[in-house]
Formats: C-alpha cells, structure tokens, sequence
C-alpha cells in the first residue's frame, strides 16, 4: 500500500533543525506518539538537546518523546554478525574457487593470489553489496540490467550465494540479505502513532520501501511529513 504524504516547508532562515524543534514543540502532547527520521545520528542528538531545553524553559515536564532515528534504523539486522565471521567466510569461497569459475571477473585468476589481496577484494564485494541492497538490487539483477557486463556480474552472483550458504552452515545469517528482510517487515516501537521524515534529502530506496510497508493498526496509511 502506498504510503501518503504530507510536506511542511519550514524556511531557510535558520538552520532546519532548530526550525524543526520549533514546530515540534507547538504540539508537546504529541511527542510521545512521533517517530522522527532524521539524517544522521548527530542531528538526532541536538533535536533532542533543543527539545529539552524548550522544555526545561517553558516548565512543561519531562519530555517523553519523539523517538528519534536515522533511516537505517528501519532495516538494520537484529543480529550483527562480527566482522571476523564475515571474512572468514569470503576467504573460504575464494580458496575453493577455481580460476575458470571467475575468468571474467578476475583475469589473472585467484589460485596465486594471497590472503591479503584476496581479504581487499572481498571488502570491496561486500561494499559494492550494501550499496546496491540500498538500491533494492543484487548482482543477479545487475546482470540482467546490464547484459553486456553480465559475465563478471553472474559471476559475483554465484560467489554470493556461495558464501551466504557458507555462513548459514556456521548459523549466522547473511547481513545484506538481512537488512532486506528487515526492510520488507519493519517494525515500530509501541505507541507511534506518527513518522516525521525531516532533513533527509535523498532517502535510499530500502528506507522508503520500509516506511511504505508501515500501516497503522486500523490498516491505513501512514503520513510522512518532511
């Protein structure tokens, strides 16, 4: 369902996060009930430094609420999985994959290579697969959306699925893998009633897909104000 949406211009004449606190605060008894997206976790801290002291000047009580998040905090895993674990299970997909199974994407071939270069390499694939779960993509896709490319791209798709069966014989999910499936069913904390997108000019296509599963209880639509 599709999410609505209803936009607050706030001015430009002071920074946006002490004109967002401003219009927060004309509606206190509703804080308790907001979840607001912020873009990092810095700005998080000054709303609430500023909300706080409004509070502690007007004399209206102890403040309870908004919740207050970054936009990745609607996927991020319940399970973090150590980055040892991670590497250890790239670096034992690559020493049991031969030469011809990745003749397109590495032309001078893995078998002589070292730990060290094959431990960069896998850094980089592993980036390369967060940047693109932002974007609700994978290398299977990226190879059918680019066709001339599509070798070197199958073939990190198929060393992909490789080391996600690598971890799962270990019991430990796949971390991208993950941050979709969290994405597809996110979760609110209890009592929000609201979500208050604010300052996130250029939110990533997983944030947006959580935000549109989310449903008030009665099944309507949330609205996202910016």
């Amino acid at each position: 369902q599709a999410i609505s949406h209803k936009r607050t211009f706030l001015g430009w004449n002071r920074p946006w996060v002490d004109l967002f606190s401003d219009w927060l605060a004309q509606e206190p008894e509703r804080l308790r009930h907001r979840m607001v997206v912020v873009p990092t976790r810095e700005a998080g801290r000054r709303l609430r430094e500023i909300l706080v002291g409004k509070v502690a000047k007007t004399g209206d009580g102890a403040i309870l609420g908004p919740h207050v998040v970054t936009p990745d905090e609607f996927f991020r895993p319940d399970q973090l999985m150590p980055d040892a674990v991670r590497w250890a299970g790239w670096l034992e997909v690559l020493r049991l994959t031969g030469d011809g199974a990745v003749a397109a994407l590495f032309p001078a071939g893995l078998e002589r290579q070292d730990n060290g270069w094959r431990l960069a390499v896998v850094q980089q694939i592993e980036m390369a697969r967060e940047l693109l779960i932002s974007g609700k993509l994978d290398f299977a896709e990226v190879a059918r959306i680019i066709p001339e490319d599509g070798n070197r791209w199958s073939e990190l798709a198929q060393l992909e699925q490789r080391v996600v069966a690598q971890w799962k014989q270990w019991g430990v999910p796949d971390p991208v893998g993950a941050k979709k499936n969290r994405a597809l069913n996110p979760v609110l904390p209890q009592g929000v009633r609201e979500i208050i997108v604010a300052g996130v000019a250029d939110p990533t296509s997983l944030a947006i897909e959580a935000w549109s599963r989310l449903e008030r209880p009665d099944g309507t639509p949330w609205d996202r104000a910016r």
